[in-house]
């Protein structure tokens, strides 16, 4: 594209004169209507005139296929191809890099990563081409084993169950399943009570504490509380503690 009144023209630029109107093809190299239309005019291009305009099945042509296939496809020249995915705001499809000699010859004799670099290309696309064609993997990544997990921490237990698995994943950097499998294993509901309770009387976050205790009888921690209700710790503790004298008075009421 070139840009700026007193740029000289390039081969492409006048290739693409009479391809498409002035206005499009002004649009598409950077220049004014104008500008094109006297550089047609200098160099005895027709304007263009469309009288084979471009069809639906045409257009959809354009997003998974290069310049040259749909210009062969269509009978159109590549200019106007061009012109038109312009005119659409429809990007080219990235060419596909063809696998040479030198870089099959690599899998397997060397750890998919190291061929990745190689070869410049992603390691997934390394794996991939590598079981396509049936080749093992380098003994190197062979001994290559999965890391065990952290150790959970008792904050982190403290929060299973008192929110979606899927939240408390993204809190504590861990897969849902893994969250999933530990609340099951804890003997958790899916969903704990405090939270279906925080739902339904965020106005009064004590009611559903006050359900809480009478159901279990402890005092829940603070991370569980801020969590549940979205607030700060210093706020979760002044609820702790209302709860507190709420609960002292209902045990002595207790039997």
């Amino acid at each position: 594209m070139t840009t700026g009144k007193h740029h000289t023209w390039s081969t492409e630029d006048d290739a693409l004169l009479g391809t498409d109107t002035d206005i499009a093809v002004g649009k598409h190299i950077g220049r004014s209507p104008y500008a094109v239309h006297d550089r047609r005019k200098k160099l005895g291009i027709k304007p263009f005139v469309s009288r084979n305009p471009w069809t639906p099945e045409e257009d959809s042509l354009l997003p998974g296929s290069s310049d040259a296939e749909v210009a062969k496809k269509t009978g159109r020249v590549v200019a106007n191809v061009r012109s038109r995915r312009k005119h659409l705001g429809i990007a080219a499809p990235k060419e596909r890099r063809i696998w040479t000699d030198d870089e099959l010859y690599l899998l397997g004799r060397d750890t998919d990563s190291r061929v990745a670099v190689r070869t410049r290309r992603s390691k997934a696309a390394v794996t991939q081409q590598r079981i396509i064609r049936g080749i093992r993997r380098h003994a190197a990544d062979k001994m290559k084993t999965t890391p065990l997990p952290a150790p959970w921490t008792e904050d982190e237990i403290a929060l299973v169950g008192c929110r979606p698995d899927g939240d408390i994943a993204i809190v504590v950097g861990r897969g849902t399943h893994e969250v999933a499998a530990l609340r099951v294993a804890l003997g958790r509901p899916d969903v704990s009570p405090l939270f279906e309770l925080a739902s339904q009387f965020t106005g009064e976050p004590m009611i559903a504490l006050a359900v809480w205790y009478e159901r279990r009888r402890q005092i829940p921690d603070i991370s569980i509380v801020a969590s549940a209700f979205q607030i700060y710790p210093a706020d979760a503790l002044a609820y702790i503690d209302r709860l507190r004298a709420v609960a002292a008075k209902f045990d002595e009421a207790m039997p």
